[in-house]
């Protein structure tokens, strides 16, 4: 078959599928991020938060 072996890491996906999920839906971002990146405490996801509200608010600053 000569064709290429593509492969795909799969930290790269999840960075992926939270870009997407940035623009479409907030709540799910941070659904996503909280099992993705492992969240093992509340504070984490208060400062996930947190930096998702301070990321909206420079975006619409623009």
């Amino acid at each position: 078959m000569g064709g290429y072996i593509m492969e795909i890491l799969s930290r790269n996906i999840g960075e992926k599928i939270l870009e997407k999920l940035w623009n479409i839906d907030l709540v799910a971002y941070i659904r996503f991020a909280s099992v993705y990146r492992k969240f093992d405490d509340i504070s984490h996801i208060y400062e996930s938060i947190e930096k998702t509200e301070k990321r909206m608010y420079e975006k619409t600053k623009k």
